[in-house]
């Protein structure tokens, strides 16, 4: 079981996820992703873009070094972001496939339908930009530091070529990140799935409200 942490949040913040894995007999592996974990400031985080092949050089190289060749991926905001995308990433997962690793199910808390909808949402709700300009000038501006353009990266697009088996979580009050995003990729996700939505739970609390709602959830899609 593979552990992606949120957005400003680090590898301590999904270490409450380790037993409940460990319990249901995985290894558990808890990466720090790019712009998080990195004292030296050379990397930056791309909310999940990036992170999605960081993940894949990752499984690559824990099967290498292991010999674990099925994966679960459980991750929050950005983590559950880049675990989306790299399971509707049609080539990097012939790539595992020819290695003999698979991923076998995802959990993803609090992700995203695409990185323009996030970007113009925290420039509206954080940094008060609003308005075309505003929000177009924002998007040139992550394109030339980033190296790739937010406007391409959907992961409600990723969801709909999965076949890999999927839970979407979210807190109902989680106003960081609304749940109807969490709901909206439910919807688009043509794998088996459930959807788990907690009530009173904020942005990547849903766990703290609603501990046995969450792990039902997972047990349920892990039985079929």
């Amino acid at each position: 079981a593979v552990l992606l942490h949120a957005y400003e949040k680090g590898t301590d913040n999904v270490t409450r996820f380790a037993a409940f894995w460990t319990q249901q007999g995985c290894n558990v592996l808890i990466p720090g992703l790019r712009g998080h974990e990195d004292t030296s400031g050379e990397s930056v985080t791309t909310l999940g873009y990036y992170e999605q092949y960081d993940l894949f050089d990752l499984l690559c190289t824990a099967a290498e070094q292991t010999g674990i060749t099925r994966f679960v991926l459980h991750g929050e905001g950005m983590g559950a972001n880049a675990a989306l995308l790299l399971c509707g990433n049609e080539s990097c997962l012939q790539e595992l496939a020819d290695r003999g690793i698979s991923i076998e199910l995802v959990v993803a808390e609090s992700a995203c339908t695409d990185l323009t909808t996030l970007l113009n949402w925290e420039a509206s709700r954080q940094l008060s930009i609003r308005g075309f300009l505003g929000r177009a000038a924002m998007r040139m501006t992550v394109s030339q530091n980033l190296g790739f353009n937010p406007a391409e990266v959907s992961i409600r697009s990723a969801v709909g070529r999965m076949t890999i088996p999927a839970v979407f979580i979210c807190g109902e009050e989680a106003g960081y990140i609304p749940a109807s995003w969490s709901s909206a990729l439910f919807e688009a996700c043509t794998a088996e799935k459930t959807l788990c939505l907690v009530p009173n739970a904020g942005h990547a609390a849903a766990w703290a409200y609603g501990r046995e709602q969450y792990e039902a959830a997972i047990l349920e899609r892990m039985a079929g």
